[in-house]
């Protein structure tokens, strides 16, 4: 009997486990830690998310921070079920306000031309939707670099600088509660209930203690994980230095661009290395001494920040302020934005930022994070 429901509590605990870990896997890549409520100026639409069609009209980099500062983003379509919905919230909008023919929404090619990727790094295929509007893109007048949906639900490309209207998502509390005991309420009334014996409830409460440890551990490894693509294995790589606690990292002595180096690290599963603390910094001296020893000094390499979307608002690749990845110590006299032209990010041997000229070939640090925080 006593095996019987420990083994039971076991399985109930993993089920829990795996409800909490797919929470995050499919959640949307907001800024890590922020809570999203739900905000009574959003339409919800089960299952989808929460959206709001802004009718102050803005750039698309000021578009952009306010849906940032309501707790959510520019709204990202990732199928045609979410496509319909914003179909639904422009009818709705032209029966208060009128007809609207377009709006910003979040995805751009100010990366590279003709790469569309979404505010969360993603590919539009890869986000799953890029059903572009007939005749769409054009990029007239090779100025087009900011993302719009059509009243329809398909895509437009739009100047970033011209005024729009704009839609705003939150993602559904509901769907992303990333401890919903609801459905599992009554497993836990019925073991109770079944448990006859002050043993019995022991082992029962000790079991269940045991697994929401597991349970916190698994949590916090996702909290507190690097907003890779979503739903992306993280893997250990051979040529990578892993420092415990931090993650690993590569040192890349073939210049590219900062376009093309930010690829090469997806390619390999991971991301331009981002900074998050000192001690991630001591880590990353450590990688320039290495690569010294095999070939020769090195003085500064793309890592994963820029001002693209805004001059002198420097974010990381995963959308956050350098304060808010927790590390934004520049070398002396940076950033100094030489020549009008440097808006990407590079980091000195001695673990201090740079701003650099984004298609001038640098050599360049990817960053895996340590595949153990991952692991139960």
């Amino acid at each position: 009997m006593m095996r019987f429901i420990f083994i039971a509590i076991l399985c109930l605990s993993l089920e829990l486990l795996q409800h909490r870990t797919n929470a995050h896997d499919d959640a949307y890549c907001l800024l890590r830690g922020e809570p999203v409520p739900k905000r009574e100026d959003y339409t919800y639409f089960p299952g989808v998310g929460g959206y709001k069609l802004n009718r102050v009209k803005k750039t698309w980099f000021d578009a952009r921070v306010a849906c940032e500062e309501d707790g959510g983003h520019l709204a990202v379509i990732n199928s045609p079920d979410e496509a319909h919905s914003i179909v639904v919230l422009f009818k709705q909008a032209e029966e208060i306000h009128g007809f609207l023919d377009v709006a910003f929404c979040g995805f751009h090619d100010l990366f590279r031309e003709g790469e569309f990727l979404t505010i969360h790094g993603q590919s539009l295929e890869r986000a799953g939707f890029d059903i572009w509007h007939e005749s769409q893109p054009n990029d007239i007048d090779n100025s087009q670099n900011c993302g719009g949906v059509h009243y329809g639900g398909t895509f437009n490309d739009l100047r970033c600088d011209d005024l729009y209207e704009f839609i705003c998502e939150l993602p559904d509390v509901d769907e992303n509660d990333a401890f919903n005991l609801r459905s599992s309420k009554w497993k836990i009334t019925a073991f109770i209930t079944a448990t006859k014996t002050i043993m019995a409830r022991f082992i029962f409460i000790a079991s269940l203690c045991l697994s929401l440890e597991l349970l916190q551990h698994r949590t916090n490894a996702h909290d507190d994980a690097p907003c890779l693509l979503r739903g992306e294995p993280v893997t250990e790589r051979d040529d990578y230095t892993y420092f415990s606690g931090v993650g690993g990292y590569k040192f890349h002595h073939v210049n590219k661009t900062w376009f093309d180096a930010r690829l090469v690290c997806e390619e390999e599963g991971g991301h331009l290395v981002i900074v998050n603390s000192a001690d991630e910094a001591q880590a990353i001296i450590s990688v320039f001494k290495r690569a010294k020893k095999i070939h020769g000094f090195r003085d500064v390499a793309f890592c994963g920040f820029h001002d693209l979307f805004r001059e002198g608002e420097y974010l990381t690749i995963h959308r956050q302020s350098l304060e808010q990845a927790g590390y934004a110590i520049w070398n002396k006299r940076e950033p100094n934005n030489f020549d009008n032209d440097q808006n990407c990010g590079g980091i000195h041997f001695r673990g201090t930022l740079h701003d650099l000229k984004c298609h001038s070939p640098l050599e360049f640090v990817c960053e895996l994070p340590d595949a153990a925080d991952y692991s139960l």
